[in-house]
């Protein structure tokens, strides 16, 4: 999707081929919700906080990477530790690793450390095996590991976020049909987004 126009009754879709439809549903970043609306005011959405983040595909045989049963560990803000979760995936996900192997996902960078996303692979991997090591109590040696880096990350929700869901209130009922969507708005979670989906499928049927 390239742009979003208003026509007459319907909006304009210009994309890989274009489309016209009553009601649109931008299920992007306000930010780069903000690109595709030509003909839109959209000061409104540019701006809005984020915190980069790194995560880890950390993987390996049951020996490499020993993970306990359950679901992880989150790390508070008062712990000297570049990590803010870990999930053992194969733990509470069965099939989400080969027999025998487990499988960890690891986050790290946010408000907390944003910087760490400029280091190199090496670097973060290397921090991220000792503060797991440490957490577990026993050694990590990963046979798997995958990066990926998120530079736009987690959206913020301070206290002017309240604020910034009126401005948005405010676009979608001066253009009847569009709806902004996603996990910069109204919940970053799962349930959140599920639930969301419900409700905006109720507005525009």
């Amino acid at each position: 999707m390239t742009s979003v126009t208003k026509e007459d009754d319907h909006f304009r879709i210009e994309g890989h081929e274009t489309l016209h439809a009553r009601s649109v549903v931008l299920a992007l970043r306000p930010g780069a919700a903000a690109t595709i609306l030509p003909d839109i005011n959209t000061d409104a959405l540019v701006g809005w906080p984020s915190s980069p983040v790194v995560v880890l595909g950390i993987g390996g045989t049951a020996e490499e990477v020993p993970l306990p049963d359950g679901f992880g560990f989150l790390t508070g803000p008062d712990v000297d530790a570049a990590i803010l979760g870990c999930l053992f995936e194969s733990s509470f996900g069965p099939g989400r690793a080969a027999p025998g192997h487990c499988l960890a996902k690891v986050i790290v960078g946010g408000t907390r450390n944003p910087g760490i996303v400029d280091q190199s692979d090496d670097q973060i991997v290397t921090t991220v095996v000792s503060e797991m090591e440490r957490a577990l109590g026993t050694t990590v040696v990963p046979s798997w590991i995958k990066v990926v880096r998120n530079a736009d990350g987690i959206p913020q929700y301070d206290l002017e976020h309240r604020q910034r869901l009126k401005t948005i209130d405010n676009l979608e009922t001066a253009h009847p049909g569009l709806v902004f969507s996603g996990w910069g708005y109204r919940g970053i979670g799962v349930a959140h987004l599920a639930t969301e989906a419900m409700t905006i499928t109720n507005r525009i049927e």
